[in-house]
């Protein structure tokens, strides 16, 4: 099982998605940006956000073609429906970032703690 990355991949839904949805289909020929999952237990983080900045975090759990199979509501966040058109991003998420650390905090990897992480301009 690993968390799969991939630098500034983004897209757009082709099709409306209700709170309840779980697959989401991004514009055609766009899904080839998002990461293959090609093992179980393979995932990526997805975030939607509509005009309104409203953001839900969704797991990505598979992906075939342009439709992802996601699990919605993910890190704190509430699934709500979606418009054709609204952003569909992978973005890096502390969901991401915890498996790196094995979990946050066990011997498989590195600690990483972001629960106090402040990031400002220069």
């Amino acid at each position: 099982m690993a968390v799969k990355l991939l630098n500034n991949v983004r897209s757009k839904l082709a099709l409306s998605v209700t709170a309840s949805d779980t697959q989401i289909r991004v514009l055609t020929g766009q899904g080839s940006r998002f990461p293959s999952l090609d093992t179980e237990g393979d995932w990526f983080p997805v975030a939607l956000e509509n005009e309104n900045g409203q953001i839900e975090f969704c797991k990505a759990t598979a992906r075939n073609g342009d439709i992802i199979t996601v699990l919605r509501g993910q890190e704190g966040s509430t699934a709500r429906p979606y418009a054709a058109g609204d952003a569909c991003e992978l973005r890096l998420t502390v969901a991401a970032l915890m498996e790196f650390g094995g979990g946050g905090g066990g011997n498989t990897g590195p600690v990483i703690n972001v629960a106090f992480v402040a990031i400002e301009g220069a």
